[in-house]
């Protein structure tokens, strides 16, 4: 179910969004729990913190261009968003603090990882163009409003005005000329809504933040990422970026992927168990380089053991050991198996790969 009080659709008008009510449901429901360090770890380039807003304001941008009353309406978004809203069920900021939001659609896929990417795509700031904080998006909204620029090119075309680039040409002096507004009366955009999420004080740092940005970088392309654009020279065609210091991920913070977390299984014990008596084999589990796998991503150890006719006589679960690596695989006592020739065979299933590791033994059973 869908809480009545998500957001499903907004009234450009009032500038509020619209509720979900109730007996709305959804197939598929997404958690986003981001750190709880993250509006003091993530900046824009331009210094200011990520706060709630930019994602607030993100949400807002998903729909106001598609609203005949909006201020930067623009006919080529509206039938995007009415695609969008056969399957969008709604979103709901659960907390900012740690921000937690809860995204409902009726998108279904077999991965989960597309449906959270579905959720992401609608929430975090980023735009067609790349990220953009909520007060570089308010100084863009105020120079469409005021028919200088359109981020869409077929409304540039149709007004014959500037394409809004945030890096160079024209568009950039009716950009700076509304940031320089902005700046003398730090309105709050969409501040029926926005209000609750940011305040003037911020508002003015912000556009002081970015409008600082201008004057070193010489364009408002701010993000986040571990690179700062520097310097951009659109007839030469070079850019120069620079490292970001404050970005919070070192070089390593992905280095685990670079190396497939596959597992390699072996088996060990007797070559001899008899019949009614219990007997014990240990299963080891080493990554691709030898070492111990670790229990913390192993979802599962089970073994099965086959008579000589290659049926199926017990399933079981392994123990985990002392160690990392190390699973003990139990045949009962009362496990059905007769004299003769046998085998047992270990499946481990991993957390981080979706390819189990398998092992098999022989043994034989004696009355």
């Amino acid at each position: 179910d869908v809480p009545s009080d998500a957001w499903v659709d907004w009234d450009a008008a009032s500038q509020t969004f619209v509720a979900a009510g109730d007996g709305v449901t959804a197939k598929s429901k997404v958690v986003m729990t981001y750190p709880a360090d993250l509006y003091d770890t993530v900046k824009w380039h331009d210094g200011s913190n990520l706060s709630a807003a930019d994602f607030v304001m993100k949400m807002i941008m998903n729909f106001d261009q598609a609203k005949a009353e909006s201020a930067i309406y623009d006919e080529d978004v509206a039938p995007n968003l009415e695609a969008f809203l056969a399957t969008f069920k709604g979103v709901k900021i659960v907390s900012t603090q740690p921000l937690v939001i809860e995204y409902y659609t009726d998108n279904f896929f077999a991965d989960a990882e597309l449906i959270a990417g579905l959720a992401d795509a609608f929430i975090w700031p980023y735009y067609g163009y790349g990220e953009a904080g909520w007060h570089a998006i308010a100084m863009g909204n105020a120079a469409e409003a005021a028919g200088l620029t359109a981020y869409g090119t077929g409304k540039a075309d149709r007004n014959a005005v500037e394409w809004t680039n945030f890096i160079g040409g024209p568009s950039l002096d009716a950009l700076n000329a509304q940031l320089d507004a902005l700046i003398a009366s730090p309105t709050i955009p969409y501040e029926a809504t926005m209000g609750q999420y940011t305040n003037a004080d911020e508002a003015a740092a912000r556009y002081a933040n970015l409008k600082a940005f201008y004057e070193s970088h010489g364009h408002f392309w701010s993000g986040t990422g571990p690179y700062v654009l520097d310097s951009v020279d659109l007839n030469a065609k070079t850019a120069v970026v620079v490292n970001n210091p404050d970005f919070p991920d070192l070089s390593d913070r992905w280095a685990a992927f670079g190396v497939p977390p596959l597992a390699e299984a072996s088996l060990d014990g007797p070559g001899q168990v008899t019949v009614g008596e219990a007997a014990d084999f240990t299963a080891t589990v080493t990554d691709v380089n030898g070492d111990p796998y670790p229990a913390a991503s192993v979802k599962e150890v089970k073994f099965l053991v086959y008579n000589d006719q290659n049926e199926t006589v017990y399933v079981g679960q392994g123990a985990p050991g002392a160690a990392d690596g190390e699973y003990t695989l139990t045949i009962p006592a009362d496990a059905q198996i007769a004299a003769g020739a046998g085998k047992i065979e270990v499946a481990v299933v991993l957390v981080p790969a979706a390819i189990p590791a398998f092992a098999s033994l022989e043994f034989v059973a004696t009355p």
